[in-house]
C-alpha cells in the first residue's frame, strides 16, 4: 500500500520567550515604541549579535495586551516545511482555531507547495476577530532563500489582525520598503537599542551590585558602544573583585573581539571544576542535569547548572522550571573554540557519549548527530538501521530520510538494509529511477558480501522480500501489472515465516494490481488479508492504509451497507489499538462522509468531514495525500462548497505522484463535473473535447468515471442548444460503460449509467427506454439507500420519477426523492429571490 508517516516531534522549548533576567535593565521607551507602532503592523528589531534585541522582544510580550505566540529559530529551520511546522505550533500554542488544516498536510513524504500551507494558515487567521501578535527570534539564522519566499508571501497577504515581530541580525529578504511606505513597519536598530551612560551603568549596577561613577560610565560606553552583551561581560568581571576602572580600561577593539577577551577571563576566573565542566559541555546544543552527568562522566550536573545560573554566566532557560538551559549562543561559540584548543582529543569521546545518551532516551536524530561529530559514522550508520523498521512501523519516515541525509552515501550504500530504505523513501516520492538504483546497489552488496553490514539481523532477513515488494510497487506504478502480480508473489513466497508483516504488503501490492484490472473480488480478498495480517502484527496504522481501497471498491459495487460497515469498524479498532489519533484516521471520516453523500444524509457528510479536518496532521497517511484531497473534493462539491472543492482538487493534482495506487477518479474529471453543476460549459466542453471521439475510446474500469463524466457533458450540450448528436453521443458511450460495469459486477456504477441513460433516452423521444433505465436504477439502488445519483439530476429527474413509479418502481424510494427534489427546487428559488 502507500508509506505512512505521522508528524515528527517539535521542540516545544523554542515555543516559549525566554524570561527575562532578574537583573535586565527596563527600557520602557523602546517597548513603548514597540507597542505603540504594532498596533498598525509589523516590527524589525535587527542589530548585531549581543545587542539584547531578544530581550526587548521578550519585554514587549511580557506586557503586550494581544495574545503573543514566540517561535526561536534554528539554522535547521531553513527548510521550508520544517519552518512552516514551526510557525504553524506557534501560532496554535496562543489560538488553536488556527492552523488544523495546516498540520493535516505537514510533515509528510509529499506535501503540497509551501504557499499552499501558508495560504491556509492565512485564512484561519483571518477568520478570527482579535488581533495577535508572532514574534520570530534569531530570524536570520533560518532566513534561506525558501524561506524568504514564504516570509515574502506570508507578510504581503497577512490579515490586519497578525503583528509579525522580527528579530534579526541581519536585513531580511522582505518587502521591507513597502511596508515602510504604507507605515506598516516600526524599525529598532542597533542604534536604538544601546545603551546609553547611565543605562549601562544600571546594567552594571544590577548584574554586579558595583555603582561605576560617571567618569567610568562614559568610558565604558565608548569602549563598548552600548553592547549589552560587553557590559553584561564587564559585570560578570566586576564580580570577581576587579577594579572598575581597571576592567574598563582593559576593554578595546571591536565587539567580538571585547567578548571573546571578557569571555576568556570568565573562564579564567572560574573555579576549575565549573570551567572543566562549561568546555565539555559545550558540544551540547541544551543542557540538563542527566545529559551533562552523562557526557561529563560525574554526578555533579545539577549542581553546576544550578552555579551558571545564579552567577548569570551566559545560559538561557528553555523552560519556566530549569530543567533545560543553553549557553548564549556567543558564549558557545567560545566554548567551543576553546574546547577545540583545549581538549581537541577528548572531544570524540564527548560526542559519542552525548550520541549514547540520547539513544537511549529515545532521540535517534541528536544520537546520529552527535555520532556524525565524532566522526563515527559507522555508528550514524548502525543507529540510522536500527531506527529504519520503528520509525517506518511509527509512520516517521520524512524524519528518517533527514537523517539518511546527514550520513555519507558511501555508508549508507555499503549496507543493503539502508540502501533498500533510502530505495523506499524515494518511491514514497515518486522517484522510480532513483529508488531501482538503490535496490540494485543492494543486491550487488548483498552478492559481493558473504557478511555483509547488518545492525537489524530482523530487517535482513525480510530484505529479500522488502526488495522484489519494491519491484513490485515500481512496475504498477509503471502500468506493468503482469510483473507487478509476479514480483508481489514472490515476494510473499521470500517473506520469513516468523515475520508475518512481511507477507501484508505484498498482499496489498497483490490487492492494487486486481483492482486496477477490475477483478475487484480478488482486490477485495488480497486487501482485507494485507489489513488482517497488519492487524496480527498490531500495526495498526498500517491496517488503516488499506480501509479506504476495501471501502471504495464496495461503493462501486453499490454496497454503502457494507463500505458504512467497513469504516466504523476501523475506527472502533483504531480507538482500541491506540490511546491518540493514529494516520488514517483522516480517511475513514472522509470516506464515512462519502457515503453519506450517497445516500443523502448531508448533515452527517458535514459532521463527518468536519471531524476528519479536526484530526488534522495526526490523522493523515502519508503517500495517500492526492486521493484524500480529491474524495475531500468530491464531498465539498456535493456539499454544495465550490470554491472549497477547487481548492482541494488544485491540491490533489499538486501533490499527485507516481504510484501503484489506480486513480478512479481523476481530479480532472471531478473539476469538469465541478463546472458542470456551476454552468461553466465551455471549460467543461474543452475538457471533454480534449479527450478525444466518446466512440472511439476504449471502456474500462479505470476510466468509466471520466467516461461518465464525459456523458454528463454531452447532456449538458443538448440542453444548451437543443443540438441532437450530443444525445447519441451520450447514449451510444453509455451503452459501452453500462455493459462493462454489469460483466464485471459494478452495481455502483450501473445505477449511474442508468440514471443518465434514462435522461439521454427521454430527451431522444425513448421514454419506454428511459423508463425502464430508471425502474431498473431505482431497484438496484434500494437496497443500499442509493440517493445523491438521483437528486444531484435535480428537476430534470422530477417527472420521469413520476412515470417510473407508476411504471413498477418502489414507491417509497420514489416518494422520498421527489421530496428531496422539491425541497432543493424551493430553495433554489429562494436563493435565487434573496439574490435579487
Amino acid at each position: 500500500m502507500v508509506a505512512l508517516v505521522a508528524s515528527p516531534p517539535l521542540l516545544t522549548t523554542k515555543l516559549y520567550a525566554p524570561r527575562l533576567r532578574p537583573d535586565a535593565v527596563e527600557r520602557p521607551a523602546l517597548v513603548r515604541r514597540l507597542d505603540e507602532g504594532l498596533r498598525h503592523g509589523h516590527g524589525l528589531i535587527m542589530a548585531p549579535a549581543g545587542f539584547g534585541k531578544s530581550t526587548l522582544a521578550a519585554a514587549w510580550s511580557a506586557q503586550a495586551q494581544i495574545p503573543v505566540a514566540w517561535l526561536s529559530l534554528e539554522e535547521d529551520d531553513g527548510e521550508p516545511l520544517r519552518f512552516l511546522a514551526y510557525l504553524t505550533a506557534a501560532l496554535r500554542s496562543v489560538d488553536r482555531s488556527i492552523g488544523a488544516s495546516a498540520d493535516g498536510v505537514l510533515h509528510s513524504s509529499q506535501p503540497p507547495p509551501p504557499e499552499a500551507i501558508a495560504t491556509r494558515l492565512l485564512n484561519d487567521i483571518a477568520a478570527g476577530s482579535d488581533d495577535l501578535a508572532l514574534v520570530l527570534d534569531d530570524y536570520h539564522l533560518a532566513e534561506t532563500a525558501a524561506v524568504a519566499d514564504v516570509m515574502a508571501f506570508l507578510v504581503d497577504h497577512a490579515p490586519a489582525r497578525l503583528h509579525l515581530v522580527l528579530t534579526t541580525r541581519e536585513r531580511p529578504a522582505l518587502p521591507i520598503a513597502r511596508l515602510r511606505a504604507r507605515g506598516r513597519l516600526t524599525e529598532l536598530g542597533g542604534d536604538d537599542l544601546r545603551f546609553r551612560a547611565a543605562d549601562a551603568a544600571a546594567l552594571v549596577a544590577k548584574t554586579s551590585g558595583i555603582d561605576l561613577g560617571p567618569d567610568d560610565a562614559d568610558r565604558l560606553e565608548r569602549r563598548t558602544e552600548g553592547w549589552a552583551a560587553g557590559l553584561q561581560l564587564v559585570a560578570v568581571a566586576l564580580r570577581g573583585d576587579r577594579v572598575a576602572a581597571d576592567v574598563v580600561a582593559d576593554f578595546g577593539g571591536d565587539n567580538r573581539h571585547v567578548f571573546e577577551y571578557v569571555s576568556e577571563e570568565v573562564l579564567d576566573a572560574l573555579d576549575p571544576g565549573l570551567r572543566r565542566f562549561v568546555l565539555r559541555c559545550s558540544v551540547l546544543p541544551r543542557l540538563s542535569a542527566p545529559l551533562c552527568d552523562a557526557v561529563t562522566g560525574a554526578s555533579d550536573g545539577a549542581d553546576m547548572l544550578e552555579r551558571l545560573v545564579r552567577a548569570n554566566l551566559f545560559v538561557v532557560p528553555l523552560d519556566d522550571a530549569h530543567r533545560w538551559l543553553r549557553f548564549h549562543a556567543l558564549f558557545a561559540d567560545v566554548l567551543r573554540t576553546r574546547a577545540r584548543r583545549e581538549l581537541a582529543p577528548e572531544l570524540p569521546a564527548l560526542h559519542l557519549r552525548a550520541s549514547r545518551w540520547f539513544e537511549r532516551h529515545d532521540d535517534d536524530g541528536a544520537a546520529i548527530a552527535h555520532a556524525l561529530a565524532a566522526d563515527d559514522g559507522e555508528r550514524a550508520a548502525e543507529l540510522l538501521e536500527r531506527a529504519w523498521r520503528p520509525m517506518d512501523r511509527a509512520f516517521r519516515i520524512p524524519t528518517w530520510d533527514r537523517r539518511a541525509g546527514r550520513v555519507p552515501e558511501s555508508l549508507l550504500r555499503a549496507r543493503p538494509v539502508l540502501a533498500v530504505a533510502v530505495g523506499w523513501s524515494h518511491l514514497g516520492g515518486g522517484d522510480l529511477e532513483t529508488a531501482e538504483r538503490w535496490l540494485a546497489t543492494a543486491e550487488q552488496r548483498l552478492a559481493a558480501d558473504a557478511e555483509p553490514r547488518v545492525a537489524d539481523p530482523t530487517a535482513f532477513r525480510a530484505l529479500p522480500a522488502r526488495i522484489a515488494a519494491a519491484r513490485s510497487y515500481i512496475a504498477q506504478a509503471r502500468g506493468d501489472l503482469a510483473t507487478g502480480e509476479a514480483q508481489a508473489r514472490r515476494a510473499v513466497e521470500l517473506a520469513p515465516d516468523d515475520d508475518p508483516g512481511a507477507r501484508a504488503l505484498p498482499a496489498g501490492l497483490l490487492g492494487l494490481a486486481a483492482w486496477s484490472r477490475g477483478d475487484l473480488e480478488r482486490a477485495l480478498a488480497d486487501l482485507r488479508l494485507g489489513m488482517q495480517s497488519f492487524r496480527k502484527v498490531g500495526d495498526a496504522a498500517a491496517a488503516l492504509s488499506f480501509v479506504f481501497g476495501i471501502a471504495d471498491i464496495l461503493v462501486v459495487q453499490g454496497k454503502l451497507r457494507d463500505a458504512l460497515a467497513t469504516y466504523d469498524d476501523a475506527l472502533r479498532y483504531a480507538a482500541a489499538a491506540s490511546g491518540g489519533t493514529l494516520p488514517g484516521e483522516f480517511e475513514l471520516h472522509v470516506g464515512l462522509a462519502e457515503v453519506a453523500v450517497h445516500q443523502g444524509d448531508a448533515e452527517r457528510a458535514e459532521r463527518e468531514l468536519r471531524a476528519g479536518e479536526a484530526l488534522g496532521d495526526a490523522g493523515v497517511l502519508t503517500g495517500d495525500e492526492a486521493r484524500l484531497a480529491a474524495a475531500r473534493a468530491r464531498v465539498e462539491f456535493a456539499l454544495g462548497h465550490a470554491a472549497a472543492a477547487h481548492a482541494l482538487l488544485d491540491e490533489a493534482e499538486a501533490r499527485a505522484v507516481v504510484g501503484p495506487l489506480p486513480t478512479i477518479r481523476p481530479p480532472d474529471a471531478i473539476r469538469a463535473r465541478l463546472w458542470l453543476a456551476q454552468g461553466r460549459l465551455a471549460e467543461a466542453r474543452a475538457w471533454s473535447e480534449a479527450l478525444g471521439d466518446p466512440s472511439a475510446v476504449a471502456v474500462g474500469y479505470l476510466d468509466e468515471y471520466t467516461h461518465l463524466t464525459v456523458a454528463r457533458v454531452h447532456l449538458a450540450l443538448h440542453r444548451s442548444d437543443g443540438a441532437t448528436a450530443p444525445l447519441a453521443a451520450a447514449v451510444g458511450l453509455l451503452d459501452r460503460v453500462l455493459a462493462d460495469a454489469e460483466t464485471g459486477g459494478r452495481d455502483g456504477t450501473c445505477i449511474e449509467a442508468r440514471v443518465l441513460r434514462a435522461l439521454a433516452r427521454r430527451a431522444m423521444g425513448d421514454d419506454e427506454g428511459a423508463l425502464r433505465d430508471l425502474v431498473d436504477a431505482l431497484r438496484g439502488a434500494e437496497p443500499d439507500g442509493h440517493r445523491w445519483v438521483f437528486v444531484r439530476e435535480g428537476p430534470a429527474l422530477a417527472k420521469l420519477l413520476r412515470a417510473a413509479a407508476r411504471a413498477g418502481a418502489p414507491q417509497r424510494a420514489v416518494r422520498g426523492l421527489l421530496r428531496e427534489l422539491d425541497l432543493a427546487r424551493r430553495r433554489s428559488e429562494s436563493r435565487a429571490a434573496m439574490a435579487r
